[in-house]
């Protein structure tokens, strides 16, 4: 379950980055939700740069914290945490960040995430 919170960081830092590609500022606070876990992401944005770090809260109460780094090349998104996961993705008309999380293990998931 580790691997997957390190995948939905990469997402919420896509989510930043794909802002970025728009001339948007999406430095900020994010949050989404992952198999019954709720993923926090604070994301500092410097250019085309961002970097940020997630907090993953599982249904149990354990907190799982990634670092992640990140780039922006147009409107696409790519952003992923040093164990091998990569988020790729886009921002949304409505300000949501939508992607696919792909972890080093070659899971897919689906992301969603929302400014807080």
């Amino acid at each position: 379950m580790p691997k997957y919170f390190a995948v939905v960081i990469i997402v919420l830092a896509s989510m930043c980055l794909s802002a970025a590609g728009a001339g948007v500022n999406i430095a900020g606070n994010w949050e989404s939700r992952l198999m019954g876990s709720l993923i926090q992401a604070r994301i500092d944005q410097n250019g085309n740069d961002v970097s940020g770090v997630a907090y993953v809260y599982s249904p149990l109460g354990q907190k799982d914290t990634y670092h992640f780094t990140g780039k922006i090349d147009g409107a696409k998104v790519v952003a992923s945490h040093h164990d091998g996961h990569l988020f790729s993705g886009n921002l949304t008309p409505a300000g949501l960040l939508v992607g696919v999380l792909k972890t080093k293990g070659g899971h897919q998931l689906p992301v969603e995430a929302s400014r807080r």
